[in-house]
């Protein structure tokens, strides 16, 4: 059920796999055939960042000062953690 840019990144070791049997594979690739929790962790590690940053950068551009500086500082502060 992959699709755009995950697919394409997919289809990299799909074929590694299809190519060399699993044993002679790196073991990034065992890691994420191996089990379905390896195969998540490395779909996390590649696209979660980016979409944080989107959400960060998106709060960070709605954040006005409504109210004390010391408010402000407070929310600003938890956005960057």
């Amino acid at each position: 059920m992959l699709t755009g840019k995950p697919w394409k990144w997919f289809q990299f070791y799909l074929a590694e796999t299809q190519l060399n049997e699993i044993t002679f594979t790196n073991s990034e690739v065992k890691y994420m055939f191996l089990t379905w929790e390896g195969f998540c962790n490395q779909l996390i590690q590649i696209y979660k960042n980016a979409k944080e940053k989107e959400t960060v950068t998106r709060k960070l551009y709605k954040l006005k000062q409504i109210s004390s500086a010391m408010v402000y500082m407070t929310k600003f502060q938890s956005l960057l953690v």
